[in-house]
């Protein structure tokens, strides 16, 4: 990325963005030579992310998510039996049978899964992020894209919802 020395704005937005000075030459444009600033910014700073399809291989990594979730979470929310009934409810063959149909898709983080969508039809269930990985947007993301993916098909999106997503799904 290259800005003009002079424009001091552009360079300070470009910063608080992430980028960083890296190089100076000079630009010949009309009316004459200015400073030019070469920007990078270190990509090692930035979380690289992917939603990407689950396949049955990865059956394992849905369930783990979606377990260690439940049992760090609902507690806070549900009594013991429900989150037995929830446990139970997502269980290997729920999870490699919605794979198998090409339903599930997990988030990858700098080369980590921390969370999964399920999509069946015109319905977002199993939205999941790992508990360390919560309240860094990673739910809405998951969230924007099952809505989305929904949206090139349907007019109506049904949510399967828990009390403890109840935050990511206000307007």
């Amino acid at each position: 990325l290259g800005v003009f020395e002079n424009n001091i704005s552009a360079k300070r937005c470009y910063e608080a963005a992430g980028f960083q000075e890296y190089s100076r030459r000079k630009c010949l444009l009309p009316p004459g030579e200015w400073e030019c600033i070469d920007m990078e910014i270190n990509m090692n700073r930035c979380s690289e992310k992917m939603i990407y399809k689950a396949s049955a291989k990865q059956s394992d990594t849905v369930r783990e998510i979606t377990h260690k979730t439940i049992n760090e979470i609902y507690p806070k929310y549900y009594p013991t039996g429900a989150v037995k009934f929830f446990i139970v409810h997502h269980n290997d063959n729920n999870i490699l049978t919605d794979i198998n149909n090409g339903n599930v898709y997990l988030l990858n983080v700098d080369d980590k899964d921390v969370g999964t969508v399920t999509v069946k039809d015109n319905e977002i269930l199993r939205l999941f992020v790992l508990p360390q990985y919560q309240h860094k947007g990673f739910g809405r993301e998951l969230l924007d894209f099952a809505e989305e993916l929904i949206s090139r098909n349907f007019c109506e999106i049904l949510i399967d919802a828990s009390l403890a997503a109840k935050k990511i799904y206000k307007l």
